[in-house]
């Protein structure tokens, strides 16, 4: 790579919860193979658990109500939930080997529809502020650097528009120079 070191790329992906992530570990050997191994491990997920609700599929998306009432169920397990799984990449991991976890955001299709309102502090904060303590603890628990994907991803309020050539088509996944900024945010925290 750029850096001059060979490197072996094992992704893992799928649009669950955080539960299920725990629950996927558990059940998937080639998973904890891998982490056996890893020299580098990167954790970034939450947003699914919220993404449904915040997207009128599983929730009638009006706030306060139901969305707030919503949102408050489908974050409540996930800091027990970030702690189990970094307690489990801990235990599987070398003992020299980097743990990294980044703390999302709310994506620019929410921020767009609520940025704006009066409201936003609120619906940010049941939304998203929960899980993102939630992973600041887990991370200190269990040794793992704390990467702070959300300042960069959505500003110092969390209502901010990631700039455009990061973004693809559809407004929330990355364009190819999205994922390299990324990237270089995960090695910076690592001191690369």
């Amino acid at each position: 790579g750029q850096l001059g070191v060979e490197t072996q790329l094992h992704a893992y992906t799928n649009h669950e919860t955080v539960a299920d992530w725990v629950q996927g570990l558990e059940g998937s050997a080639a998973m904890r193979e891998d982490l056996a191994g890893a020299e580098v491990v990167i954790v970034w997920l939450g947003y699914h658990n919220v993404l449904w609700d915040l997207w009128g599929e599983t929730c009638e998306a009006v706030w306060p109500e139901p969305l707030r009432t919503c949102l408050v169920e489908a974050t409540e397990t996930m800091p027990a939930d970030y702690n189990q799984l970094l307690g489990a990449i801990e235990a599987l991991v070398p003992d020299e080997a980097v743990v990294m976890i980044g703390n999302q955001a709310l994506g620019p299709p929410e921020i767009l529809q609520w940025g704006d309102e009066p409201f936003w502090p609120e619906l940010k904060a049941v939304a998203y502020d929960v899980w993102a303590e939630g992973i600041a603890a887990a991370a200190a628990a269990h040794g793992a650097i704390l990467v702070d994907s959300a300042l960069w991803l959505s500003g110092p309020e969390g209502n901010q528009i990631l700039r455009q050539e990061y973004l693809a088509s559809d407004g929330i996944h990355f364009t190819a120079a999205g994922y390299e900024a990324l990237a270089e945010l995960f090695l910076a925290a690592d001191g690369l």
